[in-house]
């Protein structure tokens, strides 16, 4: 017997709310957790405790370039605050020419476990660029690990952590570089860097076997922030931190916050605009990781095999790549055996096709226009970010007009985007799977009225990585509107095109707010 067709009324109002609630929910997700005060116990992490070290060490907040004066008294402060712990530092002082020659001097501190296993290192470096004084890039970095000094020194591991801060990173991974010359044996890296002053730290580069990394990490992560499509993403972009260098031989987990991206490299990359909150997170991705790594073998660690893997909020689901692979083929059919049982979606299925492609060509036109006239888009402002945002839900106004009433279009567009990805780029199939899976139970749903609400938990993925697109890249309008657009295909049969008049001003609220960029200072 098939389904009822009976159209589902839905107010004109739902679709809207639903994104916008949407829109909170995925910003929300990206905020780091709140940081812990400066007299919180001991065996706590404290960010507090790590920006008033981060204080201490920056002083006037000059910048301190590899081998000025400057970055002596940064060496000198960091060493003053580790000999008040009780650590003896070691230098090591070595020429070294790369992109740049210098002679680079890196400091160690070794914190001994209470089992003779080979040390996990933990590496920041202390220099920043010529323009600014690096409270971020990476004086969150040296804070962290100065407040991790503390805490481990109180509270020995079971495996030893060689703390590392390393100088030149700025002028070509010097530091990195020369303390791997000089052969030291660790079992495994974490890194910590920061490409700009907020959000959340993400485990966005795993060296080695990635699900064994996962799997250590998840259990003691209470804020995880982590996902197989930002590795991949990363491994294909130019890029390079210190991890580049460690990991050709050892595996290594980098971290970093990239929100406030504007800040990154400039004399406004300050204690004034460093989020202690991120500072937080830093420090707890960091002591997740290490956490993790406390067993006598971490062979599993070293190799190349990907995984799956991506975090909710509250936990990380991980999975093996065939298996996965698998699943989504049999999602892809289920999803198309029902289009063909059900006669139906192949218009909805069109709509949410060409939505994303004609939100992104649009902002790309309305960039090269505002451009072409002097506008700035500095970082992510508000008043452009709302009006592409604005876009987006105009086009879903227009779409709505000729989408069928069922989940089945965005089902199928989800499944098959999906598969793609699987064959292509398994690391990220998920971010499809994951919607594809709740639209085709929308779709066969006997609560109706509960499909609007699955229709909002499949877009949230799509949302978050809208959301972290921008703060990792900034303000690409054609990028954000596509996305934006794309995340609100799962919720697009709760949308009802309103009258006319409504809908003209949609488009003219989002073009306002954009020709608003003009006058941003």
């Amino acid at each position: 017997m098939r389904p009822d067709r009976t159209p589902l009324k839905l107010p004109v109002w739902l679709g809207p709310v639903l994104a916008a609630f949407g829109w909170w929910l995925a910003l929300a997700w990206l905020a780091p957790p709140a940081v812990v005060p400066a007299d919180a116990p001991d065996d706590v992490f404290s960010g507090a405790r790590a920006v008033q070290a981060l204080s201490r060490v920056l002083g006037d907040e000059r910048a301190h370039p590899v081998g000025t004066p400057a970055n002596r008294a940064v060496e000198a402060r960091i060493v003053a605050e580790l000999t008040a712990l009780g650590l003896p530092v070691t230098v090591e002082e070595d020429p070294i020419c790369a992109e740049h020659c210098a002679r680079i001097r890196n400091l160690l501190v070794e914190i001994p476990g209470t089992e003779p296993l080979p040390p996990v290192l933990l590496s920041v470096h202390y220099d920043s660029v010529a323009s600014g004084p690096g409270a971020g890039d990476d004086g969150s970095g040296v804070g962290t690990l100065l407040e991790l000094a503390r805490l481990l020194s109180a509270h020995p591991p079971r495996r030893p952590a060689l703390l590392l801060f390393n100088e030149g990173e700025e002028a070509g991974l010097l530091g990195a570089q020369t303390f791997v010359g000089r052969g030291h044996d660790v079992a495994a890296v974490i890194n910590l860097e920061a490409r700009g002053t907020g959000g959340n730290a993400f485990l966005f580069e795993l060296k080695g076997a990635a699900l064994p990394w996962v799997r250590r990490y998840a259990p003691h992560a209470t804020a995880p922030s982590v996902s197989s499509l930002y590795t991949a993403i990363y491994a294909l972009l130019p890029n390079n931190t210190d991890a580049t260098v460690y990991g050709r031989d050892l595996p290594v987990a980098n971290v970093a916050f990239l929100g406030g991206g504007v800040r990154y490299h400039t004399p406004v990359d300050d204690l004034a605009h460093l989020d202690p909150d991120s500072v937080q997170h830093l420090g707890e991705q960091a002591l997740a990781l290490f956490r993790g790594l406390q067993d006598d073998d971490l062979s599993d660690l070293r190799g190349t095999a990907p995984g799956v893997f991506w975090d909710v909020g509250f936990t990380v689901l991980r999975f093996d790549p065939l298996p996965f692979r698998v699943f989504v083929l049999a999602l892809f059919l289920a999803t198309l055996g029902s289009a063909v049982y059900r006669g139906q979606g192949l218009r909805s299925f069109g709509v949410s096709l060409a939505l994303p492609l004609v939100a992104a060509g649009t902002a790309a036109l309305a960039s090269a226009l505002l451009h072409a006239l002097g506008a700035q888009w500095l970082g992510v402002p508000a008043v452009p970010f709302l009006g592409l945002v604005a876009s987006s839900f105009a086009w879903a106004q227009l779409g709505a007009r000729w989408t069928e009433d069922t989940w089945m279009g965005p089902a199928l567009l989800c499944a098959g985007l999906a598969l793609l990805l699987a064959l292509f780029l398994p690391e990220g199939s998920y971010l499809f799977a994951q919607p594809a899976l709740l639209l085709l139970l929308a779709v066969w749903l006997p609560w109706r009225p509960g499909a609007p609400v699955l229709g909002l938990v499949a877009s949230l993925p799509l949302l978050h990585v809208a959301a972290g697109l921008v703060h990792a890249l900034g303000l690409s309008a054609p990028l954000l509107a596509g996305t934006a657009a794309l995340a609100l295909v799962p919720q697009l049969p709760a949308w009802r095109s309103p009258e006319p008049r409504l809908l003209a001003g949609s488009f003219v609220t989002a073009g306002a707010l954009l020709l608003a960029t003009l006058g941003l200072p």
